[in-house]
C-alpha cells in the first residue's frame, strides 16, 4: 500500500522524507516545495579565501554579488561579479587598497540609475581597518568614486575595526546611507551612520554610544519616503551581549527618540513590498546554545510573529528577504554533528511564521563550514542565496545557489 511519510518514493509523490511534516525540504503531502535551479561557486586565481557577503538582483533577472575574493598579496579584494539569471558569470569588478591588506566588501546597493554602492572594509597603511564606501558605474564598471573614514582613535586595539556592513539608497532622492562601526575613543566601538550625497559628498554623520562600554555595532539600514533613516544595531549590554535596537534619524541626521529594544541579537533587516520589516538574527539559551531566530514586525516595528529555529548547537542567522507575496526567507548556517556547519534556508509564512520549508547545504567532501550569508528574490520569485563553502586545498569559496519555491 502506497503511504506517504513512509521514507519510500510511491507513485504520485515526488518527494517522501519519512514524515509528514511540512517546514522541510518534503511537504506533508509528500510533494517538493522548491527546486534547485542551479549552484555555482568561484576559486579566485590565489585559491584563498573567497566569501560573498550580500547579493541583489535587477530588473532583467541578473544577480550581482558583493564579498572578498582572495589575492596573493595575502589580503584580498573588494568584489563585485555579475551572473546571469542562468549562473552564467558576467562582469566582475575589483579594487584592492594600497596598503595591499584585506579589503571586503560587505553590502551593495542599486541606485535608480544603475549605479552600485558598496559599503565594506579597507587596511589603511597604518590605522588598521578603515570605513569603506564606493560608488561603481554600472555601464563601464569603472570606480566612480571611494570614501575611507578613519575613526578618531589612537593606539592599538582602538583604531583597528572601523567598517561599514549596510548601505541603502534614498528612495526619493538617491542619497546614500550606510551604517556601520567606528572607534571614536578608547571605549569601544560605536555605532556610525553617514548619509552622502550621489557624488560622495557626506552630508551629515551620526555615532551611538549604547548603553555601557564596549562595541556597537549597525547591521543593517532602511530609508523610509520621507527620509527617516532606521538603523538596526546590536549595543552591548550589561551582561556582555549584544542586543539588537532600532535607532531612527531623521532625514538630516537627527536622532529620533530612544532606541528601541527588539529582543534578539541582529544580523540582517529588510522592508518588504507590504512595509513590515523583516529581522534575522540569534537568540541564546541553555538548551539550544544559539538559535537562528526570525521576525516579522509592522511599518512602526510592532511584532507580528517570531520563530527560531533550534539545531544542535550554535545557529547563526545570516540575510533575510521577503518575496512579492509575504513568504519570509531566511539564510545562515546550522551545525551538525560529523558535518560541522551547513548552510541553511529557511521560509515563513506571511500570516504566522509558520515553517514552509527548508534545506541545506553542506559540501559533501569537506564536511566543514559552510555558509549562506545573504538572500535576495528575484522579478520571477526565484530566490538566490549567497555565501561561501569549504572547499579542501582551496580554502572558502564563494557558493551562489538559485531556488525556485513550487
Amino acid at each position: 500500500m502506497d503511504t506517504c511519510g513512509d521514507g519510500v518514493l510511491d507513485d504520485g509523490e515526488t518527494c517522501d522524507d519519512g514524515n509528514t511534516d511540512d517546514g522541510d525540504d518534503c511537504r506533508a503531502d509528500c510533494s517538493l516545495p522548491f527546486t534547485i535551479e542551479w549552484t555555482v561557486t568561484h576559486d579566485g586565481d590565489a585559491s584563498g579565501s573567497d566569501n560573498a557577503r550580500d547579493v541583489l538582483t535587477d530588473e532583467a533577472g541578473n544577480i550581482y554579488v558583493v564579498g572578498s575574493e582572495g589575492s596573493g598579496k595575502g589580503g584580498g579584494d573588494v568584489w563585485l561579479q555579475q551572473y546571469a539569471p542562468d549562473g552564467t558569470p558576467g562582469w566582475t569588478f575589483r579594487w584592492g587598497g594600497e596598503a595591499g591588506g584585506v579589503d571586503i566588501g560587505s553590502s551593495v546597493a542599486r541606485m535608480p540609475g544603475g549605479d552600485f554602492v558598496i559599503g565594506g572594509l579597507t587596511t589603511g597603511d597604518a590605522s588598521g581597518l578603515d570605513v569603506l564606501v564606493m560608488r561603481v558605474d554600472g555601464v563601464t564598471h569603472e570606480l566612480a568614486w571611494v570614501s575611507i573614514v578613519d575613526g578618531a582613535a589612537a593606539g592599538p586595539g582602538n583604531d583597528d575595526d572601523d567598517y561599514t556592513s549596510a548601505v541603502a539608497v534614498d528612495p526619493v532622492t538617491d542619497e546614500v546611507v550606510v551604517a556601520g562601526s567606528i572607534h571614536e575613543t578608547g571605549d569601544g566601538a560605536d555605532v556610525w551612520v553617514t548619509k552622502y550625497a550621489d557624488d560622495g559628498t557626506q552630508l551629515w554623520t551620526a555615532t551611538h554610544d549604547g548603553p555601557v562600554t564596549g562595541d556597537d555595532t549597525a547591521r543593517a539600514v532602511l530609508v523610509d519616503v520621507d527620509g527617516t533613516v532606521h538603523v538596526l544595531a546590536n549595543l552591548e549590554t550589561e551582561d556582555d551581549v549584544p542586543q539588537g535596537y532600532v535607532l531612527a534619524y531623521d532625514a538630516e541626521g537627527g536622532a529620533q527618540g530612544e532606541p528601541l529594544e527588539l529582543g534578539v541579537m541582529v544580523s540582517d533587516a529588510t522592508r518588504g513590498p507590504s512595509g513590515d520589516i523583516a529581522v534575522v538574527g540569534q537568540t541564546f539559551s541553555v538548551a539550544t546554545s544559539v538559535d537562528i531566530s526570525t521576525q516579522l514586525f509592522d511599518a512602526a516595528f510592532a511584532q507580528t510573529w517570531i520563530s527560531e529555529f533550534e539545531g544542535v548547537g550554535a545557529d547563526f542567522g545570516g540575510g533575510v528577504a521577503v518575496t512579492a507575496t509575504g513568504e519570509v526567507i531566511a539564510v545562515g548556517e546550522a551545525t551538525r554533528p560529523g558535518e560541522q556547519r551547513n548552510g541553511v534556508v529557511l521560509a515563513y509564512a506571511p500570516a504566522d511564521g509558520a515553517p514552509l520549508w527548508r534545506d541545506e547545504y553542506g559540501d559533501a567532501e569537506a564536511l566543514l563550514n559552510d555558509f549562506f550569508a545573504a538572500v535576495a528574490v528575484d522579478g520571477d520569485g526565484d530566490i538566490v542565496v549567497v555565501g561561501f563553502t569549504t572547499v579542501l586545498g582551496q580554502d572558502l569559496n564563494v557558493i551562489v545557489r538559485k531556488y525556485r519555491p513550487l
